[in-house]
Order: C-alpha cells, then structure tokens, then sequence
C-alpha cells in the first residue's frame, strides 16, 4: 500500500512539474518570444489604475526646484499604493508567461518531491507533510518575488535613457508614436518588450490611455505611474510634453544616485545579517557531517522535536527583524 502511495505521488509530481514546464516562455530579445504575452494582455480588461490625483502638481504653473518637489511628492504618495498582491498580477509583473495555474502546479509538484525526498531522512510524516507545503509555498513565492525584483530593477535602470529618447525626439520634430517604436525596436530588455506591447496595443485600435493603463498594470512602479499620468494628460489637453518628462528624468536619476548611497552605507550591516541568519545552519549541517548521532536525536526524539520546532521559531523571529532591519526604503 506504501509502495502505491509513494508511486501516486511521483506521478502527480511528474505531472504537474511537466504542466507546469510546458509552454512557460520568459520574455527574450526577439518579437517573437512576446508576442504571446502581448496577446495576452491585449485580450485583458484594463482598470483605471492611473492615479489622476495629482494633476494639480503636474499642472501647475511651479518651475525650477519647486516643480522638482512636487514630482517628488508625487512619487512618493504612489508607492504607498502600488502594491499588488494577487497571483496574477504578480506574474504579470515578472516578465513571465506564466499563467497562475500553472505556478500552482509547479508549487505543488515541488511539494511533493520534498515530500518524497524528507522520507529518507525522516520517519515522523506530521513533519515531513509539514515541510512540504511550507516548502511549496514559500519557494516559489520567494523565487518569484526575487525575479519580479530583478525585472524591475532592470526596467527603471533602463527607463531613464528611454525617457530621454523621447525628449530628444519630441524636440527634432517626431511624433511621440515614432518615439515608442524607436523604444520597442532599439532599447535593452525589458524595455523594449513593455514598449513593443504598448505600440502593439496601440496599433491594433487601443487607445494611448488605455494602454498606458495596461502598461501600469503590467508593471506597478511608481515611475511607469508618473509617466503614463504625464502622456495621459498630454494627450487630452496637449502642449510641450518634454518638460514635465525632464523633470521626471532629473527625478529618476536623483533617486538612483540615492539608491547607491544607501547600498554602500547598508552593504556591511546586509552582510553581518547574512553571516547570522546562516551560521547556525552551516554549523549544524558540519557537526550532522562529521558525526550524525549527536544531532540525530533532534529529530528522533519528541523533546528534541520541540527544541527544534523552539528554535526554527525564534530563529525565523530574528531574521524577521534582521530583514526589517536592513531593508531600507527610500
């Protein structure tokens, strides 16, 4: 009976790792590696996502330093809001064309794989079922997390010399349109991919607002919101669009500068807590390698099942507080 358990098992874990696999595309250079995930996006209702709050600071007749604050404030005021928690959205946001079917089959194939791999080391199935769902849900989701955080940063590091390319177009004389397509067709990835789906949207009838709309959707930042906000308003009520874009521009390239600042002045308290939350592992997994018996009761033994069960507690506490602690917001 164990034997066909353990065989259901390996097949619903072979199975949903291949449904899982099979179609998964991440976004590459080339135009047809996306335009899956613009059809996608394009066959998607878009809701009204930019913030059109703060339309009195982008309209207003302040200029200079004065002008520069309320594009600060402005940034600021959206990022309280623009967190986005559901599956989906999230996977929209990695540059993944991953449907969340799919990642659930993924996260439960990988569940069951611990699940089968923990029976060798451990005899107790109320800890092994334990950490397979812990680790099938926290894996993925970190992973994913970690890739939406990439992606993202590659974005804003390159949409700042994207923003200049309209500006120095706007001035020579293009329209903005031919402006996103020099973007979708000549930037790095991923700009040229979030660009390629907004001028694709654009010309198969979708308005400007609305695919700046789906352009937020698609990536949450606090910078694709100012921008699509300034070509919004520009296109509804027109005039020189290349100055509420400078100001973004000189925005965008002073929160960077701050960027690095912080990076250098946390870079040696980031390492001691990475030194601290991974000692006790690395010093458990050494004494279990040279000799296995003196920790082997930890998890042989009901007591020791509750020191250890104490000590995960306590230890997930302290790198709670050490991730808080180290993880600045600017």
């Amino acid at each position: 009976m164990l034997d066909i358990l353990i065989f259901i098992l390996i097949v619903v874990s072979l199975a949903g790792l291949l449904y899982g696999l099979f179609g998964i595309d991440v976004i590459a250079d080339t135009t047809s590696q996306y335009e899956g995930r613009f059809a996608q996006h394009a066959s998607g209702k878009s809701g009204s996502v930019i913030d059109r709050k703060y339309l009195g600071n982008l309209l207003g007749n302040t200029k200079g330093s004065k002008r520069k604050q309320n594009i600060e404030d402005a940034l600021k005021k959206i990022e309280k809001n623009q967190s986005r928690k559901d599956l989906s959205s999230r996977l929209q946001s990695s540059g993944l064309n991953l449907d969340p079917m799919r990642f659930i089959a993924l996260s439960i194939a990988l569940g069951i794989f611990i699940f089968l791999i923990s029976g060798k080391f451990l005899d107790n199935v109320v800890i092994k079922l334990s950490i397979s769902v812990i680790s099938g849900f926290l894996i993925p989701n970190k992973l994913l997390d970690m890739h939406i955080k990439s992606y993202h940063k590659k974005f804003i590091d390159n949409f700042t010399p994207a923003l200049e390319i309209i500006i120095r177009g706007v001035k020579s004389g293009l329209p903005l349109s031919d402006c996103l397509k020099i973007i979708a067709t000549e930037a790095p990835s991923p700009i040229k991919e979030e660009f390629y789906i907004l001028t694709e949207e654009q010309r198969i009838g979708i308005t400007l607002e609305q695919a700046l709309k789906r352009l937020y959707r698609r990536l949450p930042l606090a910078e694709v919101n100012f921008f699509c906000i300034v070509l919004t308003i520009n296109a509804k009520m027109g005039g020189n669009i290349t100055e509420p874009m400078q100001g973004l521009v000189n925005v965008l390239k002073g929160r960077k500068k701050l960027l690095d600042k912080i990076k250098g002045a946390s870079s040696e308290a980031k390492g001691s807590a990475y030194v601290l939350g991974s000692l006790p592992f690395l010093i458990s997994g050494g004494i279990y390698a040279m000799n296995p018996s003196y920790l082997s009761i930890l998890w042989t033994d009901p007591k020791g099942i509750v020191i250890v069960c104490g000590a995960v507690f306590w230890m997930g506490i302290g790198v709670f507080v050490m991730s808080n602690m180290i993880n600045f917001k600017y």
